[in-house]
């Protein structure tokens, strides 16, 4: 998934190109929200069930999650830091939602830099020789992180990226706290 700014974002699928309108959630300034998704199949064909089911709605809830609280750090020549939300959210220079315009976009417009830390996919590949490494664990603290402020179940959400169990997801929270990635928490609540 690739955002621009203007709050634009495009998931390319098999066979179809999403673009999905976001906006700040009313309730919460700081969570943006998905407010409209255009389907744009790629051979001129109706849209079909299963490109509405092929559009993972819970790792695009997940990369909003994570992109309200990601800071960008600034490019050579730029000046301070900017939320990535905010680079997100900046006017767009495109109006409504003809498909060609909006592919024409973004062709033209520079993608906001997100791909360091926004991942294409939010799943976890398993740990390189088995072996949990601190940035193996950061990667499942972020996922893990990211479905608690989403409101899911945090365990279940990083076994479902890396598909494992759940006990397994235990053992690397639990290594993760030990190792001072995760902080300590209350017995019984998420975090």
């Amino acid at each position: 998934m690739d955002y621009r700014p203007g709050g634009l974002a495009r998931l390319r699928g098999d066979g179809f190109t999403a673009y999905l309108q976001l906006a700040r959630d009313d309730g919460n300034p700081a969570r943006i929200r998905v407010s409209q998704i255009t389907v744009v199949p790629d051979d001129g064909q109706p849209v079909t069930e299963a490109m509405l089911r092929a559009i993972p709605m819970a790792e695009i809830e997940l990369h909003l999650v994570m992109l309200a609280s990601v800071t960008i750090r600034p490019l050579p020549g730029d000046v301070g830091s900017e939320l990535s939300a905010d680079l997100v959210m900046r006017p767009a220079r495109v109006k409504g939602y003809d498909p060609a315009a909006l592919e024409r976009y973004f062709g033209d417009e520079p993608p906001v830099p997100l791909g360091s830390v926004i991942p294409g996919r939010t799943g976890l590949s398993r740990p390189p020789g088995g072996r949990l490494t601190d940035q193996y664990l950061r990667d499942v603290a972020a996922v893990y992180l990211a479905a608690i402020r989403a409101k899911r179940p945090p365990a279940p959400a990083v076994a479902e990226a890396a598909g494992v169990p759940v006990r397994t997801v235990h053992r690397w929270i639990a290594d993760a706290r030990a190792r001072g990635i995760l902080p300590a928490t209350t017995r019984g609540k998420a975090g």
